[in-house]
């Protein structure tokens, strides 16, 4: 799996849980990184930290 899939997969466990409480250290699991390395590429990647879209 490369590293656009990983985010991708991220990001569609971050929509089908908007409801829960998310956490950064599970979503970069999911994105098989840091939770700094993924808050840094996720904000690059869609133009702003994920926590915003939480």
């Amino acid at each position: 799996m490369d590293w656009l899939e990983r985010m991708k997969s991220a990001m569609d466990y971050i929509e089908t849980n908007l409801a829960d409480n998310i956490l950064y250290d599970d979503i970069a699991q999911i994105a098989c990184c840091s939770t700094y390395h993924f808050q840094r590429c996720s904000s690059f990647n869609m133009g702003y930290f994920p926590g915003a879209a939480m």
